[in-house]
């Protein structure tokens, strides 16, 4: 059993022996004294639970954020990459394609070789 439910039971017990008394004697403000005392611990503890629960959600929503933000600085870090892998990815097979074309001399003319060379380097296009 916890202090705070002890320190409720009193308070509760305290209420109803309230209930009996006389209004007005010395003994009924002396009890209401005690409760009030109860009742002030009860909601100072309720306060200090109150803003552990604050602290530990300001902290659990700090550390999400922070993985958020650590997941989504991974996913810029890999677009980066493809950024860069791809084009040159791209470039190296259309030159090993446009080599191999060359190669089996599919285009027999020069000028043909030249154009499909601008076409390839995009020279032809301004």
């Amino acid at each position: 059993m916890s202090v705070r439910t002890k320190l409720e039971d009193e308070f509760n017990s305290q209420m109803n022996d309230l209930s009996k008394m006389e209004l007005g004697s010395d003994e009924y403000l002396n009890t209401v004294k005690g409760t009030c005392l109860l009742a002030d611990k009860i909601i100072t503890i309720q306060k200090q639970d109150d803003e552990f629960e604050l602290k530990c959600r300001e902290i659990n929503n700090a550390e999400e954020a922070r993985k958020l933000e650590e997941k989504q600085t991974k996913q810029r870090g890999k677009i980066e990459w493809a950024k860069i892998l791809v084009p040159t990815a791209c470039a190296v097979g259309m030159g090993v394609a446009s080599m191999i074309w060359e190669k089996f001399d599919t285009m027999s003319l020069t000028a043909g070789k030249n154009s499909w060379r601008d076409l390839i380097s995009f020279k032809g296009y301004k």
